[in-house]
C-alpha cells in the first residue's frame, strides 16, 4: 500500500508548496547537504483497518518542514496544511479517499536549531481504499 508517489505528485502540483520547495520533497530522508527550505516525509504507522472493512485503511504520514528560519518552516507547514486539506485521489492506486490532519506533533526542535535549521512537524492520516 504505497502512496509515496501520490504524495510527491500532490506536493509538486500544489503551487503554495512547490513555490517554496521546488522539487525538494524527499521520502524517508533528506540528502546529505540539502538546500532549504525542504520537506521530508515518511509513513509512521502501520495500515490500520477500518472496523468492518477489509479494504479501507488509515495510514499516518509525518512531514518534516525544514527552513533556515522559524518563520520559513512555519510558512511551509501552513502551506502543507492547505495542500492536504480535504484532498483525495480516488482514481489513484491505491485510492486515497480522505486526508485529515493528525495534529501538531512538534513546533520546536532544539536539535535542528543548533545548526541554524528549523523544523516543524505535521502529521496527516490518509484513508486508503486498497482494491
Amino acid at each position: 500500500m504505497n502512496i509515496y508517489p501520490q504524495i510527491k505528485t500532490r506536493l509538486a502540483a500544489h503551487s503554495a508548496v512547490s513555490s517554496k520547495i521546488g522539487a525538494r520533497a524527499y521520502p524517508q530522508y533528506l540528502p546529505q547537504k540539502p538546500t532549504y527550505p525542504a520537506l521530508q516525509y515518511s509513513q509512521v504507522s502501520e495500515a490500520d483497518a477500518v472496523e468492518g472493512s477489509a479494504e479501507l485503511f488509515w495510514v499516518r504520514y509525518q512531514f518534516d518542514c525544514y527552513a533556515t528560519t522559524y518563520v520559513g518552516a512555519a510558512v511551509l507547514a501552513d502551506s502543507l496544511n492547505d495542500c492536504f486539506k480535504e484532498w483525495a485521489n480516488p482514481g489513484g492506486t491505491p485510492a486515497i479517499i480522505q486526508c485529515r490532519p493528525a495534529g501538531l506533533i512538534d513546533d520546536f526542535d532544539p536539535d535542528t536549531t543548533e545548526n541554524g535549521i528549523h523544523r516543524i512537524i505535521r502529521d496527516f492520516q490518509f484513508l486508503i481504499f486498497d482494491r
